[in-house]
């Protein structure tokens, strides 16, 4: 586990858990009223139960894409958590279609895998929309829907953490797999330009995989990237 203040006094940590060596994320806000899991992979549960415990506030866990590395423990940390309206769980309503494919991905690799229950779905094609749990605890955050690894593949940006969580869209260096069932080339270098339009050069770019690194950093070296940017 990694930790790291952000911008805005937000609290991060980085646990790297699962088959595949996944970025599970927890993002505090400042006044400790608000904790943000992102991608919950295989193992998530044993490793975060211990430290939300005896958190007072609500929880948001914010699915990237419904993979089975970043989504086989939302459910059951969602019911730990005591559920709505204490715990909710977000992802996009296209990737509701990935559900199968996570299940027998899973059991390949010797994971669990639970259908995540989903408390809110985001409707939003090719565009931008706010995360409504979060709004209404006053944190702004945007969904950005990034599809092309996965139908409903999404960036979470946090405004004032000045912090984005791009899953398997963008990495430090390179771009997500769309050679996977529900992946799109084509699409994916449409959401290439979508972050690259939406996301300000000091934002800090936390992906699904990898080390993090920013937005300015991957537009200057990141060929993949600059290639969609020019459509090539």
């Amino acid at each position: 586990m990694t930790s790291a203040i952000l911008d805005g006094g937000f609290i991060l940590q980085r646990f790297v858990l699962g088959p595949l060596n996944t970025n599970t994320y927890v993002l505090t806000n400042p006044d400790g009223k608000v904790a943000v899991i992102i991608d919950p992979a295989p193992g998530a549960f044993e490793a975060l139960t211990p430290i939300l415990k005896g958190f007072k506030g609500r929880v948001v866990i914010l699915i990237t894409h419904a993979h089975f590395d970043h989504a086989s423990d939302a459910a059951r940390l969602r019911a730990s958590l005591g559920g709505p309206p204490k715990a909710v769980c977000v992802l996009h309503e296209l990737d509701k279609s990935m559900y199968r494919v996570s299940e027998g991905a899973a059991r390949w690799f010797g994971a669990d895998w639970e259908d995540p229950v989903i408390d809110e779905y985001l409707t939003v094609r090719e565009g931008v929309e706010p995360v409504k749990p979060l709004r209404e605890e006053g944190v702004a955050a945007l969904a950005i829907h990034t599809p092309g690894h996965t139908p409903g593949s999404v960036t979470y940006y946090f405004l004032d953490a000045r912090s984005a969580f791009t899953g398997d869209t963008l990495f430090k260096g390179t771009i997500g797999r769309t050679d996977f069932p529900g992946g799109d080339p084509e699409a994916m270098r449409a959401s290439l330009r979508r972050l690259a339009r939406e996301l300000p050069p000091d934002t800090r770019v936390l992906p699904g995989h990898g080390s993090p690194t920013t937005m300015g950093r991957e537009l200057r070296e990141n060929e993949a990237l600059k290639q969609a940017i020019e459509g090539r």
